[in-house]
């Protein structure tokens, strides 16, 4: 009963986020990465090696890597093998991976199918994850009726979101970085070698950075306390 239950919850839940999903874009070349509104997802986090997940009610287990295949039989490129005994089930392939998000929470979810050699039946995995303080998935049971051969699973995500946004500012800063090395190493070498500057001289505008610390004291003094018009007068109070 608390079985079914779990299973219909997970149901509800799935149907109103597919409801108002948003398709996420796979990385190129990246089985298991995705962008989701405009943020980042990297299953590694969760699964750096193939995870054994055991369901104690059936007795079945559930290896589990999204970003490289398990084992599982003759089946080739699966994310999810169900097995027990000699007998293996693949639940999806990497290749397959179809990924959505229903809002900027940094939920998302994740399905997958594949058919079993010998079998030929489509089974599907949907992966539910939600933000949580440590990364995991756990196996919650098979659909029944018309969801026969659907299985579901949860898990958290604590690996973190990159900002699209946020990786453009930092690729912007680094290029910046590296453009004001190239402009001192080349600057000082002209300056020696073209100028015949020694010391401090071989510094290019050496002048403006001499004066690159005053500037930016006046420049806060003048937001702190901004020049005034003196009463009656026509002219300014000093900084």
């Amino acid at each position: 009963m608390a079985c079914s239950l779990v299973l219909f919850l997970c149901l509800v839940s799935f149907l109103i986020d597919f409801s108002s999903a948003t398709n996420c874009t796979k990385v190129s070349g990246k089985a298991c990465q995705a962008t989701c509104n405009g943020k980042k997802y990297d299953l590694s986090h969760v699964t750096k090696s193939a995870k054994n997940i055991t369901d104690s009610d059936d007795g079945y287990y559930y290896l589990v890597n999204f970003c490289e295949q398990v084992k599982c039989g003759q089946n080739n490129g699966v994310a999810i093998c169900q097995g027990k005994g000699i007998r293996y089930f693949s639940l999806g392939t990497i290749d397959s991976a179809f990924w959505t998000t229903s809002d900027s929470s940094g939920d998302f979810n994740v399905t997958i199918h594949g058919t079993t050699q010998g079998d030929g039946t489509v089974r599907t995995a949907i992966i539910m994850f939600t933000s949580g303080k440590k990364n995991s998935i756990d196996f919650n049971g098979e659909g029944q009726g018309a969801n026969q051969n659907t299985y579901y699973f949860t898990g958290t995500y604590h690996g973190g979101s990159e900002s699209i946004a946020g990786a453009i500012g930092w690729v912007l800063i680094s290029v910046a970085l590296v453009a004001l090395v190239i402009y001192f190493i080349a600057g000082i070498l002209f300056m020696y070698i073209v100028k015949g500057a020694r010391g401090l001289e071989v510094i290019p505008n050496v002048n403006f950075w001499k004066s690159l610390p005053l500037l930016i004291v006046e420049g806060c003094l003048f937001v702190v306390s901004p020049c005034r018009k003196k009463f009656g007068k026509n002219e300014y109070e000093k900084i």
